[in-house]
């Protein structure tokens, strides 16, 4: 479609200059954009274009997740993304916290996942703190890394609620509203809610039900810019989201790192979202690695990700050289559509998020890009390619022919 009139002359000579916008989900040779008109419906366009026909064993979701999309409600939706990973391989689903959208209902009943076992995961079961004899308000003391922070007070989550005799099929994560529940009830899906009394507790849920095992990522549950690149690791791998306030560890988050039998602890965000307070009481709380990914930017550190691998090899996709690498853009500000998108850094791909601005891209991603795209004398393989999610009002058309142009193999 054209780009929107603008009034006066000036108006139409810029927008003469400007690039015309594609259909709301068209593709270049080296992009493909995934795409709905607001965030819900994009949530479901990347849940069929990546599960395009359920009837296909292989082209079917385990499960599918469910989880609030409105605008200032993102730390659900972030901390479900472990669920995404095998064996659950399911989209997360976008809907209202008080009802079931019309558009994700009828994504319910398209996929119709058969479901998948119940049980925790490997790590520390739902309610664990408990049994392990952890009394509630009790956390492990620090250790010459310093003292802990004041810990926020919070209850240890309970066990997860739902109608899970036998495999589930739809998961509900966090707050939203039991006329939900009851409604993906009604379509005929069992269900297990994961829900703690805030989305720290929330978050601790998850980690506990898809297992706490040698890695543990922590992110600001107060901003989402910095990381939602966290996210799609997270739902590459299975490792857990925890979430902290800037300047005061969660009890919550600090019991389940405690529980984990000193895991390597991963904090993506610069001490603007994740105090170094903070990481000084989770050095506390374990004797793994704890490791920090920072940057001047969400930008930069959506690169930095992309790039680093750690000395363990447990955390960092490592893409420092040219190859035919995939990835995928979303909006800084655009965490529905980066969290939808999560699937093309599960599934197939295995795509890092790269984060742009939404009418640009910024100069440190530019750069990234450059740097990883093989060259060659003539066009040849490894080609790279990029998966855009969200509409153009996210990612402008100039952005994705910009990109179009960075994947090409360069031609030396």
């Amino acid at each position: 479609m054209p780009m929107p009139d603008v009034a006066g002359q000036e108006g139409h000579l810029e927008q003469a200059k400007a690039p015309r916008c594609l259909p709301l989900a068209a593709d270049t040779h080296h992009t493909t954009r995934v795409a709905g008109r607001h965030p819900i419906a994009t949530s479901v366009a990347a849940s069929q274009t990546a599960f395009p026909d359920p009837s296909v064993p292989e082209l079917r979701p385990g499960v599918a997740i469910l989880a609030r999309g409105d605008e200032d409600h993102f730390q659900d939706a972030l901390v479900a993304s472990p669920l995404m990973h095998h064996p659950r391989n399911g989209p997360i689903l976008l809907t209202l916290p008080d009802e079931l959208d019309p558009l994700v209902r009828d994504e319910l009943l398209r996929l119709r996942p058969p479901g998948v076992g119940a049980q925790p995961g490997h790590g520390t079961a739902p309610g664990a703190a408990e049994q392990a004899g952890t009394p509630a308000g009790m956390v492990a003391e620090g250790t010459d890394s310093g003292p802990l922070p004041e810990l926020e007070p919070a209850p240890a989550p309970g066990p997860a609620e739902g109608t899970h005799q036998g495999p589930v099929q739809v998961f509900l994560v966090g707050d939203l509203s039991h006329a939900v529940e009851h409604q993906v009830r009604r379509l005929g899906f069992r269900s297990l809610r994961l829900r703690g009394r805030n989305v720290f507790e929330t978050a601790a849920q998850v980690a506990q039900f898809v297992g706490v095992g040698r890695t543990v990522v922590v992110v600001s549950g107060e901003e989402f810019a910095e990381g939602l690149a966290a996210a799609a690791w997270s739902a590459h791998t299975g490792q857990p989201i925890l979430l902290t306030r800037r300047d005061t560890l969660p009890l919550a988050t600090a019991r389940v790192i405690a529980l984990a039998r000193n895991p390597n602890v991963y904090i993506v965000g610069s001490e603007r979202t994740v105090s170094r307070e903070v990481e000084r009481a989770i050095r506390g709380l374990t004797t793994g690695l704890v490791h920090r990914i920072s940057g001047a930017s969400p930008f930069a550190i959506s690169v930095e990700l992309s790039r680093f691998l750690s000395p363990a090899g447990d955390f960092g996709w490592g893409k420092t050289e040219p190859a035919g690498h995939f990835f995928r853009f979303s909006a800084v500000d655009a965490w529905q559509s980066a969290i939808a998108g999560n699937l093309f850094s599960h599934l197939a791909s295995h795509a890092p998020l790269l984060l742009v601005e939404r009418g640009q891209v910024p100069d440190v991603v530019r750069t990234y890009i450059l740097s990883v795209n093989p060259r060659h004398t003539e066009p040849a393989p490894p080609f790279m390619h990029g998966y855009i999610v969200g509409p153009p009002g996210e990612v402008a058309c100039r952005v994705q022919f910009e990109l179009e142009v960075l994947l090409r193999t360069v031609i030396e």
